[in-house]
């Protein structure tokens, strides 16, 4: 995604709205203009490129899970609960572990 920030800035414009679309197209981005100031279209910019990015990992993973075979699910791994505070407490005790 190309993304020209300081829209607010027009008078003191260094790249043309049209430069920065036909860059972005000739290098196939996304293009979107904002302002930081104003908080124009900064909210859009992220969750537009966040949600490009979890659409090809969708993809992504529809596609290598199709030559994925499947593991066993009759194994399970039981994990055992810890008790942090008393480890704490034990290292503090001169222990060094």
């Amino acid at each position: 995604m190309l993304i020209g920030n300081k829209i607010d800035l027009a008078d003191s414009r260094e790249v043309l709205t049209h430069e920065g679309t036909n860059f972005a197209e000739e290098n196939n981005l996304n293009f979107i203009e904002t302002s930081a100031k104003e908080a124009t279209n900064v909210e859009y910019a992220f969750l537009s490129i966040l949600t490009e990015i979890f659409e090809k990992n969708k993809k992504k993973e529809l596609s290598t899970t199709e030559n994925v075979k499947t593991v066993s699910s009759s194994k399970q791994i039981k994990l055992e609960e810890r008790d942090f505070k008393n480890e704490e407490e034990k290292k503090g005790s001169g222990g060094c572990c």
